[in-house]
C-alpha cells in the first residue's frame, strides 16, 4: 500500500473527501486522567508482532471499509513504537486499538508539549463495554508519563460515537475552518445533544487555527 504522507498527522477518512477538513479536538491538559478500570474479561496491552491481521480486521469493521490497511499504516507511520499503540483483547481477539503519534514533521507543535491520539478504532459488536474510551484513556496515560502536557486529535463528521467518547475524555472543539462553526453545532444536533453547543460557545466563536 502506498505510504502515508509525512505531514498526514491524522490520516483522512475514506469516506471523506479530502478538501473537507477534519474536525479537530483538544484536550487543554493531560492532570486528573481518571484509572484505567476495564470491563472484566477485557485485556489492555500494547501493540506486538503478529498482531497486524488483528489490528486491520478491527478496523475493517469499525470503519465498513474492506480495503483498509491499518496495520501497515500505523507501523509505518512516522515515530511508532509499540509502547505507544495499545490494544485490548477479549477472548483472544483485538477488539479496539489506539496509538500515539510522535510525527518529527510537527516540531512545533511537539515543542509545545502536545502529543495526538489517532489510528482509533473498535469492534461495533462490543458497543456499550466503553472500549475505544478505554483504549483512548491508556494512550492518555502515555502521553503523561512522557512529559505532554497536553493532547490534539482528528476526526470526521459522522462519526458521532467516536466524539461522545472524545468529549468524556475531556477533548473540546478546536476549529481548523471556519466551516466549522457551523458543522459543529451540526454534530450536535445530531448527537441530540444541542445545548453543548452553548457549553463551547467560546471555542465555536474563537481563532481558526492552523490545519
Amino acid at each position: 500500500p502506498p505510504a502515508l504522507p509525512s505531514s498526514c498527522s491524522f490520516p483522512m477518512s475514506p469516506h471523506e473527501p479530502e478538501h473537507i477538513p477534519q474536525l479537530r479536538m483538544m484536550r487543554p491538559n493531560l492532570r486528573d486522567l481518571p484509572p484505567l478500570d476495564l470491563p472484566a474479561g477485557y485485556a489492555l496491552r500494547h501493540f506486538r508482532p503478529g498482531d497486524e491481521p488483528g489490528v486491520t480486521e478491527t478496523f475493517i469493521e469499525a470503519f465498513n471499509e474492506p480495503s483498509m490497511h491499518a496495520s501497515w499504516a500505523i507501523i509505518n507511520n512516522n515515530g511508532f513504537q509499540p509502547q505507544r499503540s495499545f490494544l485490548i483483547e477479549h477472548d483472544g481477539q483485538i477488539v479496539s486499538s489506539a496509538s500515539m503519534l510522535y510525527d518529527p514533521d510537527l516540531p512545533d507543535a511537539h515543542r509545545t508539549g502536545t502529543a495526538f491520539l489517532h489510528w482509533v478504532a473498535a469492534r461495533p459488536g462490543h458497543a456499550g463495554k466503553r472500549i475505544g474510551y478505554w483504549t483512548c484513556l491508556a494512550v492518555l496515560h502515555r502521553m503523561l508519563w512522557e512529559g505532554y502536557v497536553r493532547a490534539g486529535l482528528g476526526t470526521d463528521l459522522g462519526r458521532y460515537a467516536a466524539i461522545k467518547t472524545y468529549l468524556n475524555l475531556g477533548f473540546i472543539p478546536q476549529l481548523v475552518a471556519e466551516r466549522q462553526r457551523q458543522d459543529w453545532r451540526d454534530v450536535f444536533n445530531e448527537m441530540e445533544t444541542p445545548e453543548l453547543a452553548d457549553r463551547f460557545a467560546q471555542q465555536l466563536a474563537g481563532p481558526i487555527y492552523p490545519y
